[in-house]
């Protein structure tokens, strides 16, 4: 799905980690040519978007026009900082509203873990207050972990690294071990601040690294991590760019030894790949294997060869045969309805002439309250935009509802984004004009919660014909 070019957490997330790792690391884990020359154009675009997005208060929020959020506003900080201290311009009066938006929130707010975070942001700008980290040090055993990794490394920047050693000593006793890995879960996660037990992990593995570098677990707590990664990546653009500045960091700690290493590549026992992969490539090597399956279970197994410690990701991708898709969903998410009505009418139809004007409607049932809800539409094939309703709750009180929608940039898709919608069930709607005629299928709409990946939902594809009347 596209629909995170549109937040203001996807905008930092973009750039801020190829920074960390250009500041931490050189020689053969240096970032390639290539992406080297992509960056300052990155940078730079995305520092114009966030100066336009930021609001009156100073903050940020989720999107274009979101309400401010601690969280979102101190990743902003942060982004703005570390392109500052990379050399790049940065709009002062901008970042200024921003750390005086988070002292404000900091005084206000009786959430030790809101209080936490926000003086790790201050203290990364040496705006930090000392004094107030060390009372917070005092009630650490009501934060969340993750909360306590971010304080430790706000004392350590502030110098006081026997209250940040206390606290590392607590994290280090807190851990989830097996054999191989060492993961932090925390009892309950807080998703308005886009929590989970990856960013958890990585926020402590950073704190451990600074204060801790001989400390046991970090080698299992890296291997956790790279074992998390679906296809690459992990969960979300936000949870993938926490781990990899904190895997930057422990790297440049570590100091890994690395050498070209050979690997092979096997399928049900049959070996349809082999290369080596070496430490100056522009990118990792890649082995696509194409080859049609029976039903049933199937092995991959990969052989490598040298001391240099090697991390692997698989995807896989397939097609299935069928006329359709059906609608569906997981046991938490959306329950989603689409269909195609006549606008001057209402009539519902499958087939229309070029210069038709078409509402096409979605329904939403939410089973539970979600924070950072999608619903992203395709437009139908053959057809322009005309003009897009809001999303609104069809039932109850909808004045906790944070909704916004957009128009993609791309030209043919929508999204509506929802911070925080309370179960219930909702509407919109938007007009095409039939333009071109053919046979069209159009794919399901689509609602994921960005920060649960597990929690989504689909409608059915249909088929709209272009033509003529029927």
């Amino acid at each position: 799905m596209a629909h995170q070019a549109n937040s203001v957490e996807e905008t930092v997330s973009q750039f801020l980690p190829a920074l960390r790792l250009l500041e931490e690391l050189s020689g053969p884990w240096a970032v390639g040519e290539e992406p080297l020359l992509r960056l300052p154009g990155l940078v730079e675009s995305s520092l114009q978007r966030l100066y336009r997005l930021q609001n009156r208060d100073g903050g940020w929020g989720w999107v274009e026009g979101d309400v401010s959020q601690s969280y979102h506003t101190g990743y902003v900080v942060l982004g703005l900082e570390e392109a500052r201290d990379a050399g790049y311009p940065v709009n002062e009066r901008v970042l200024d509203r921003g750390l005086e938006f988070l002292r404000k929130i900091s005084l206000e707010t009786l959430n030790v873990d809101e209080k936490a975070y926000i003086t790790y942001v201050l203290s990364e700008c040496q705006k930090g207050d000392l004094s107030l980290a060390r009372s917070l040090s005092e009630r650490r055993r009501h934060m969340s972990l993750y909360a306590q990794a971010y304080l430790a490394l706000a004392l350590s920047n502030m110098g006081d690294e026997a209250a940040a050693t206390r606290i590392a000593d607590d994290l280090t006793a807190a851990v989830v071990e097996t054999a191989h890995t060492a993961h932090w879960t925390e009892e309950e996660h807080y998703l308005a601040a886009m929590s989970s037990d990856g960013r958890t992990t990585a926020a402590v593995l950073q704190a451990l690294a600074v204060e801790d570098p001989e400390n046991r677990l970090l080698d299992k707590a890296a291997n956790w991590l790279m074992w998390e990664r679906d296809g690459g990546f992990w969960r979300s653009t936000y949870e993938t760019a926490q781990i990899v500045s904190s895997l930057t960091d422990y790297v440049a700690l570590t100091g890994e030894d690395v050498e070209t290493t050979g690997y092979r590549v096997y399928l049900d026992g049959d070996l349809v790949a082999e290369g080596a992969a070496m430490p100056d490539a522009e990118r990792p090597p890649r082995a696509q294997i194409t080859r049609q399956l029976s039903p049933g279970e199937h092995l991959i197994e990969a052989e490598v060869g040298g001391s240099s410690p090697v991390y692997l990701a698989s995807v896989l991708e397939y097609y299935a045969e069928g006329d359709g898709v059906e609608a569906a969903r997981s046991s938490t998410g959306a329950r989603i309805s689409r269909w195609y009505e006549v606008a001057r009418t209402g009539e519902s139809l499958h087939q229309c002439a070029p210069g038709d004007l078409l509402r096409v409607r979605l329904q939403v049932e939410m089973p539970v309250d979600a924070w950072y809800a999608v619903l992203e539409d395709r437009l139908p094939p053959g057809t322009e935009l005309v003009d897009v309703s809001p999303l609104v709750r069809l039932e109850g009180d909808a004045s906790g509802a944070r909704l916004r929608a957009h128009a993609e940039s791309l030209s043919d898709r929508l999204g509506f984004y929802g911070t925080w919608l309370p179960a219930g069930a909702y509407e919109t709607s938007y007009l095409v004009r039939a333009t071109t005629r053919g046979e069209f299928r159009v794919m399901p709409a689509e609602m994921t919660l960005v920060y649960e990946p597990g929690a989504w939902g689909r409608s059915a594809s249909a088929f709209l014909n272009v033509g003529g009347k029927p």
